[in-house]
Parts: structure tokens; C-alpha cells; sequence
């Protein structure tokens, strides 16, 4: 057990006492002296801490309350976040039905794609065909109006294109092809005419040769032959009768004979003076 310690009479102590006891306001003044300035400024700081610890506790229950809203968001994000998955696993499941169904309607439509190819070409080989057929039948029907033509040329040579004694250098009924084959040879030869200009007149229907029943003078004619006469057929007759005047050296006449002629071509033929025979089949 501790006892209270009195300080001897007459110290220093002893008298500090007393003067403290006869003037209490001297306390403070004392207490600077002895003690330092952080431990009398204790007092504030722990009041300080005190304000520090209060505010200190608000904020961990504002923090308390915020952790507690962003819970409830976090919570609620979890919900949305599940819906949005189970959204998306239907939407997964949609795709992949779609992409069955794409790949079953590429299939079919590769298969119809093909089928279409294979009908496209039986088209195309029956359209050969059918040209084919088509041009075998207008061969024939050209070779029987050339037949048909043959009885007449001879007769017509004299009365439409003034060629008395007309002599068939090349067509259906030929009397005197070499005349036109040393012709166009001595042509060539001379320069007068090119091979490409004696082939083309080699594919005249007729070249007919005699003397003019006006001057008796030499006379032929380049003739084209079709059931239905069109431009084509007299520009080569007036391009078979240009040359074919060149290597016989004589006038040429250029005729188209067929079964049918239209107006425009008509007056085509006129203008540029070729003849134009019709005989019908």
C-alpha cells in the first residue's frame, strides 16, 4: 500500500507547493514549465481523434449502406445477366435450327441448280438439233428451188437481163466451167482480182456469159438464188458482179432471183440497180 509522501519543510518542493496553494491560478503557468508542448496539446489531439474517430464511423456506415445498394445492384445485375443467358441459349438454339435449314435449303436449291443445267443443256442439244433440222430442211427446199430456177435461167437471162445465148459458166446446170476458172486464173495473174475475190465469185448461185442483145457485144451476169430474197443477197450479187466484170472484161450484170422480196429490199436492189427476178415455186 502506497502513502502519500510529504516533502520537507523548507525545500524547494515544499515552497512550490505552498505558492501554488496561495495563488491556484499559478497552475498553468507551472505546468507549461514543466511539461513539453506536444503533451499539453494532448488534450486537443484527443479530442481531435475523438471528431476523427466519429466521422470515421459515419463513413464505414455510409460505406456499410453503399456496400449494401451496390449488393442489391450486383443482385439484380445477376438476374438480368441470367435472363440475358437464357436469351441468348434460345437465340443460340434459333441460329442453329436456321443454319439447318439454310444448309437443307442449299442443298435443295444446288440440287434444282443442277437439275436446271441438265435441262438447260437437253434444251441446248435439242435447239442443235431442231437448227440442224431446220437447216437440212432449207437446204433442201434451196436445192429444189434451184432446180426449180434451172428450168428458167436461160430463158429469163435473155429476156430480163438482155444476155443473148447465155452460157451457165457455174450453177445448178453448168455448160462451160473452165471459162470461168481461166478467167479468174489470168485475173490473179494480172493483178486484176485477189484468190479472196475469185473464191467469193466461185460461190455465186450462177455466172452467166453471152453477148448483149443491144450492142452483140460480150455480156455476163452474177446471179444469187433464194426462196426469200433479202439485203444480204443482193450485196453480193452487186460484190460477184463487180468482180466477175473485172476478169470476163466485159459489163456484168447483178440479179437475185427468189420466190419473195420485201418492199424496203426492194427498192434497195432498185437503187442500186441490181435486178430482181420472181419466180414462184
Amino acid at each position: 500500500m502506497t502513502t502519500n509522501v510529504e516533502p520537507q519543510p523548507d525545500t524547494a518542493v515544499a515552497r512550490i507547493i505552498a505558492e501554488l496553494n496561495a495563488n491556484p491560478e499559478l497552475k498553468p503557468v507551472l505546468l507549461r514549465a514543466m511539461l513539453t508542448e506536444e503533451f499539453l496539446l494532448l488534450p486537443n489531439k484527443v479530442d481531435r481523434l475523438f471528431e476523427l474517430y466519429g466521422e470515421l464511423v459515419a463513413k464505414v456506415d455510409r460505406l456499410a449502406e453503399m456496400y449494401g445498394e451496390l449488393a442489391d445492384r450486383v443482385d439484380r445485375l445477376a438476374d438480368r445477366v441470367d435472363r440475358l443467358t437464357t436469351r441468348v441459349d434460345q437465340l443460340t438454339d434459333r441460329v442453329d435450327q436456321l443454319t439447318t435449314t439454310v444448309d437443307q435449303l442449299t442443298t435443295t436449291v444446288s440440287r434444282l441448280a443442277n437439275a436446271v443445267i441438265d435441262l438447260a443443256d437437253r434444251v441446248a442439244a435439242l435447239e442443235n438439233k431442231v437448227n440442224w433440222i431446220i437447216g437440212q430442211l432449207g437446204n433442201l427446199l434451196g436445192e429444189k428451188y434451184e432446180r426449180h430456177v434451172s428450168r428458167f435461167i436461160r430463158s429469163k437471162a435473155h429476156s430480163d437481163l438482155n444476155i443473148r445465148r447465155a452460157k451457165v459458166l457455174l450453177g445448178e446446170t453448168t455448160t462451160d466451167y473452165e471459162t470461168l476458172i481461166e478467167a479468174a486464173i489470168d485475173g490473179r495473174a494480172a493483178g486484176i482480182v485477189t484468190m479472196a475475190q475469185t473464191d467469193s465469185l466461185q460461190l455465186a448461185d450462177y455466172v452467166l456469159y453471152g453477148t448483149d442483145l443491144n450492142t452483140g457485144q460480150p455480156r455476163a451476169a452474177a446471179v444469187e438464188v433464194s426462196i426469200t430474197l433479202e439485203w444480204r443477197d443482193i450485196q453480193r450479187a452487186l460484190e460477184r458482179a463487180n468482180i466477175l466484170a473485172q476478169i470476163m472484161d466485159c459489163p456484168a450484170v447483178a440479179a437475185v432471183v427468189g420466190n419473195s422480196i420485201k418492199d424496203t429490199d426492194l427498192r434497195r436492189a432498185e437503187a442500186d440497180g441490181v435486178v430482181v427476178l420472181i419466180i414462184a415455186d
